[in-house]
């Protein structure tokens, strides 16, 4: 995905948020492109560990940075040499909750897998706390325009590109 894409994903779920119409037709195509890649990227590491089975039907995970000693990784079944160079994630699904025991190297692959997974609310979530933390917004006071105007010309796209391209890298 290139930075422009990257900026109609965002003008998409500010729209979204905001409950405007979106009737252009580049920005619809690029988050159908995007989409594909999350789905392509998420389907590769869903059939290659069950870890990954539940991390994309978490509501929310809970993350601990040691593990008990002599624990095995769920992934590659090896003992992990020390409670250090370990991490538990407890996973809240729907109706059920789950602990796991993963070697740290791991680590970044579970939090991309989950963060690409969850991009829509994750990004949502960044683009409200952009606008809170900004001196000039209200709540309610500028048109949607206006605050697509700031958004896109702030340094938060950048910000977003590089966070997505380090996942599908």
């Amino acid at each position: 995905m290139n930075h422009q894409q990257i900026k109609n994903v965002i003008t998409y779920y500010l729209m979204n948020m905001l409950k405007s119409d979106i009737s252009a037709n580049h920005i619809t195509r690029d988050v159908i492109e995007f989409n594909k890649l999350r789905g392509k990227y998420c389907g590769m590491w869903y059939k290659k560990y069950n870890i990954f089975e539940d991390i994309h039907n978490a509501k929310h995970i809970t993350q601990i940075n040691s593990v008990p000693d002599g624990s095995l990784c769920c992934i590659d079944n090896k003992r992990i040499p020390c409670c250090s160079h370990g991490v538990q994630l407890i996973i809240n699904g729907e109706n059920s909750v789950k602990h796991f025991l993963i070697q740290k190297k791991y680590q970044t692959i579970c939090y991309n897998y989950f963060k690409i997974r969850n991009f829509d609310t994750i990004i949502q979530d960044k683009i409200k706390k952009w606008f809170l933390n900004e001196p000039w917004y209200f709540p309610k006071t500028f048109p949607s325009n206006v605050l697509l105007k700031h958004l896109l010309e702030s340094n938060f796209c950048d910000i977003i590109y590089t966070e997505v391209n380090e996942i599908l890298e």
